[in-house]
């Protein structure tokens, strides 16, 4: 596992400072980078989320171009993502960034906790974009 794999990038409002968009890029695990049969191939965005009023600003697509950079500058040749299915305006947005879809997965197993906090466990499509 390298720790150093690991991005966190936060988006921020020019004007006030408030926190509008983050999402997580991983490439720890070495065994799973480029493996899509992996249970998380990597790298892997992560997290992406956007503030209600300002999502369809760019944001998410400025988050996803930060990803990428940062996985091309680890040499990887490409990047995945996992979305729940039924996600419609998710899909179309990694669509339109170039994602492909892999097919679907159900998600790992979890802790019943775990289940709960994030409202149960939901098939999740994998997708995937090679890196330029």
């Amino acid at each position: 596992w390298d720790w150093c794999r690991h991005q966190q990038l936060v988006a921020e409002d020019v004007l006030t400072g408030r926190v509008v968009g983050f999402a997580e890029l991983w490439a720890e695990n070495a065994a799973a980078c480029g493996v899509s049969e992996a249970t998380t191939p990597q790298p892997v965005v992560f997290n992406l989320c956007v503030a209600s009023d300002f999502r369809r600003r760019g944001v998410a697509l400025h988050l996803l171009s930060e990803c990428e950079a940062i996985a091309a500058a680890w040499g990887e040749p490409g990047m995945y993502l996992k979305v729940e299915v039924g996600n419609e305006g998710a899909i179309q947005l990694y669509e339109r960034y170039g994602f492909e879809s892999l097919g679907t997965r159900e998600p790992a197993e979890m802790e019943a906790w775990m289940a709960r906090w994030k409202g149960g466990r939901r098939p999740l499509q994998l997708m995937k974009k090679s890196v330029v």
